[in-house]
């Protein structure tokens, strides 16, 4: 990484920089961001939005957090964009009227996550119900190429990555498998509750609420040729094997 600047400021964005400042200046998202342990580490950067997206990408030896992919750090970013529209919407219970998570909203409004048509409508009609234009919100989602440019070409971050170790590959594993059992309750319920579930003809009752369900996931890779299977976590596990003489 190319060194940071090493002035510092209080400020919270440089808004004149790009689309990326400009976006997140105008939803105050760092409001909306998580505070440890970002705000203890001295980046060297002039503004606080800049550190912090240092921090998110780089990671954090003192936590399980190993920093973000561009594309994880944009997704990141447009949640935090998302959940500040929400808060901040006309409609004072802005919160209760959009059912779904912020993250959830963004993935869903562009198109990165594939859900029934009913459930699409049923979230641009909660966001238009509290005064949030759809496709106004759209346009100022960021891509994972405005990311890396701005950590590239303001922020001087190299954001070519080192060969993955077998440890980030097993936390980013663990981070997508807890994300899937976070998300699957909430999914489920909705789709319980408006009876379009799938009958698959026996007797067994699905929960009607997200605190009566357990999601497990269990990640195994199966040899073509063998038949062996054998699961993820285990080939991933935390201790390096003895070195060979």
């Amino acid at each position: 990484m190319t060194d940071a600047p090493e002035t510092q400021s209080d400020a919270k964005y440089d808004s004149s920089c790009c689309k990326v400042t400009r976006i997140a200046a105008k939803y105050d998202v760092l409001d909306y961001a998580e505070t440890a342990p970002w705000n203890s580490h001295n980046y060297g950067y002039p503004t606080e939005f800049d550190r912090y997206l240092a921090a998110r990408y780089h990671g954090d030896s003192t936590s399980n957090h190993t920093g973000d992919s561009l594309r994880d750090l944009d997704a990141h970013f447009n949640a935090l964009v998302t959940e500040a529209a929400i808060t901040t919407a006309d409609e004072p219970s802005s919160q209760q009227v959009v059912k779904y998570r912020p993250r959830d909203v963004y993935e869903i409004l562009s198109n990165k996550r594939e859900v029934g048509e009913q459930t699409r409508r049923e979230i641009a009609s909660s966001l238009e119900t509290i005064g949030i234009d759809t496709d106004d919100l759209r346009a100022d989602y960021t891509s994972y190429r405005s990311i890396q440019t701005h950590l590239k070409e303001h922020m001087e971050v190299d954001t070519s990555r080192s060969p993955t170790t077998r440890e980030v590959a097993r936390k980013t594993l663990l981070s997508k498998v807890n994300r899937i059992e976070a998300i699957t309750p909430q999914m489920l319920a909705s789709l319980q509750k408006n009876g379009r579930l799938a009958d698959i003809g026996e007797d067994i009752t699905v929960p009607s609420t997200p605190d009566d369900m357990r999601i497990t996931v269990d990640v195994t890779v199966e040899n073509t040729k063998t038949g062996d299977v054998v699961n993820v976590e285990r080939l991933l596990a935390d201790e390096e094997p003895d070195e060979k003489d």
